[in-house]
Formats: C-alpha cells, sequence, structure tokens
C-alpha cells in the first residue's frame, strides 16, 4: 500500500522541504568524497617520492657514478 503522501498533489513547499531534508546527507557524501580524494592524493605522493628516493639509492650506488 502507498503511503498518504503519495495521493497528495506535488507542490513546491513540498519538494523544497524534502530538498532541504536531504541537504545532510548530500553534504555528508560530499565531504567523505573530499576526505578520500585527499587520502589518495597523499598516498600517491608518499609512494611517488619513495620510489624517487629508491630509484635515487640504486642509482648513486651504481655503477653510473663509479665511471665503470
Amino acid at each position: 500500500m502507498a503511503a498518504g503522501i503519495a495521493y497528495e498533489p506535488p507542490t513546491i513547499t513540498k519538494a523544497w522541504a524534502a530538498f532541504l531534508a536531504h541537504i545532510p546527507t548530500i553534504l555528508l557524501i560530499w565531504v567523505v568524497t573530499i576526505v578520500l580524494t585527499v587520502i589518495g592524493v597523499v598516498a600517491s605522493l608518499a609512494l611517488t617520492v619513495l620510489g624517487l628516493i629508491s630509484g635515487r639509492v640504486w642509482i648513486s650506488e651504481g655503477p653510473y657514478l663509479r665511471g665503470h
């Protein structure tokens, strides 16, 4: 059985009230998306820096700088 509100005609006021009721959910999704993006960027940068550091150590100890 449908809810009583399903039989009422739609109005701008009801639509606006429904929109306002969903704002916390919209903001939560937005904030979670930003947090996950920041975590991903930080992880990517950390792995990149680790790769660069590892590469530099290998090259500095390799035969390229010893003149072989």
